[in-house]
């Protein structure tokens, strides 16, 4: 599974997913500049640098949404949108307040693993910066999807992503609700074939429908990275009531 359990290396308060849980994508490839326009790297800086923890997705010119297990452990995050590769470019936000679902608990991440970033400065859209619309409607099994982030790009996690990746995956049901931990109202699950699809540094990062252009999920966890299971995320349809209360406040 996408490990929701923290990890630290060194000294440094660094969000790792460990073994078993993880996020990234496996089987994708480089995205084309400015194909991804609504999606944010959520990092921390720390030694002058940024470094990539989660994905999030803009919604709002003051608003961001991604995973709640993203901020199991306290740290400060920068937004950075804008770019396709995370070691340079982009525009970089401050963060103003986290918002993490109320019902989220950390001995049980995988339900309610929904959060909210609100920004301290309205976001300025470009070409390369531009929101994503949430989906009204629950996605049906076999819905083709957009997925990508900057998470591992192989199965044994030896080797990171630099340049934004892409990868079409379809919804699935059947297979998915046999899984353990999976609910059938806020989750929605992903499949395509071995050596395809989310692991670490993924989580959080949107799920978005093919022909609506639509997010419908947020990276959630999985059994484990691309070994021929389900990917599972958070479904936006199910909190919709959820993020627009907080958005209108």
């Amino acid at each position: 599974m996408f490990k929701l359990f923290l990890c630290f290396i060194t000294v440094l308060p660094v969000l790792v997913f460990c073994d078993e849980e993880e996020t990234r994508i496996v089987g994708g490839s480089n995205a084309p500049d400015g194909a991804v326009p609504y999606i944010v790297s959520i990092s921390q800086e720390y030694g002058g640098k940024l470094h990539h923890i989660c994905g999030g997705s803009i919604i709002d010119k003051h608003w961001i949404l991604t995973a709640a297990h993203c901020f199991r452990q306290e740290f400060t995050p920068t937004v950075v949108a804008g770019t396709n590769n995370i070691s340079k470019g982009g525009k970089r936000y401050k963060v103003g307040s986290i918002i993490v679902h109320e019902k989220y608990l950390k001995y049980k991440p995988e339900y309610n693993d929904i959060a909210l970033l609100k920004l301290s400065t309205e976001i300025e859209y470009t070409e390369k910066i531009q929101p994503v619309e949430l989906t009204t409607e629950d996605p049906k099994p076999g819905t083709v999807c957009i997925l990508a982030g900057w998470g591992y790009v192989d199965k044994d996690r030896k080797k990171r992503a630099t340049d934004l990746q892409i990868i079409e995956l379809k919804t699935i049901s059947k297979d998915c609700r046999r899984m353990s931990k999976v609910d059938r109202k806020q989750n929605i699950c992903t499949f395509t074939k071995n050596g395809e699809g989310a692991c670490q540094g993924d989580s959080g990062g949107p799920l978005v429908a093919k022909a609506s252009k639509k997010q419908i999920g947020i990276v959630s966890w999985g059994v484990p990275c691309a070994y021929g299971s389900p990917d599972v995320y958070t479904s936006v349809y199910a909190y919709r009531d959820w993020i627009n209360k907080h958005i209108k406040k």
